[in-house]
């Protein structure tokens, strides 16, 4: 992300150098020629901030999907909970037991994940600002 973003800087530089040889060209062939390049440099641009911005929603929907994962399994984890109550056997009393709490890991370790996204997003926030 930060090379795409460093990329983008570099191409925004370009874009402003290129206008200002443009308007300050006098010959009319090399006013087109930057002013041709300053658009490519902004196509190029445009291109980079597409990037940028699917990968942001990427990560987001990622995040969403840990927490919205963790709340599937901590609602299976107490299903397995209550079946467990009703088991007529010892046996399957276990087996559910363990069920549940191999669920109730499972949604631990997805809101950690959750957490760590979170984490990473603010770090990347935090140095954005201060760049």
């Amino acid at each position: 992300m930060r090379d795409m973003k460093a990329h983008l800087e570099k191409l925004q530089v370009q874009i402003a150098e290129c206008e200002i040889i443009r308007d300050l060209a006098t010959d009319h062939t090399k006013r087109e020629l930057f002013g041709r390049l300053a658009e490519h440099y902004r196509v190029l641009a445009a291109e980079v901030e597409k990037a940028i911005i699917g990968e942001r929603a990427k990560n987001s929907a990622a995040e969403a999907n840990y927490s919205l994962e963790a709340k599937r399994f901590r609602d299976k984890a107490a299903e397995a909970d209550q079946l467990a109550e009703i088991a007529q056997t010892e046996a399957r009393r276990e087996a559910l037991t363990h069920i549940a709490g191999t669920y109730l890991r499972t949604a631990q370790q997805l809101e950690e994940l959750a957490k760590t996204d979170e984490s990473l997003k603010a770090k990347e926030v935090g140095s954005r600002l201060s760049d």
